[in-house]
């Protein structure tokens, strides 16, 4: 658990396990994650799980791109 906002590699290839962030996550938050879940109680960022290939994401916040708010 991260207890407040948590940068842009955050979760960055993830093979298992939860992830719970407090804040906002940066751009690139699980970029090549392969398993695991990484839930952001704030805002994610534009790239947010790019090439992931397994696993779940999930943002209580908003999404950089409007209307897109679970990335």
């Amino acid at each position: 658990m991260v207890e407040g906002p948590a940068g842009s590699l955050t979760g960055a290839a993830l093979r298992g396990g939860d992830l719970v962030i407090k804040g906002n996550v940066g751009a690139r938050t699980g970029i090549d994650q392969k398993g695991g879940t990484i839930i952001a109680l704030g805002s994610a960022g534009i790239n947010t799980g790019f090439m992931m290939q397994r696993g779940r994401q999930s943002s209580a916040g908003t999404s950089t791109r409007p209307g897109r708010l679970d990335v």
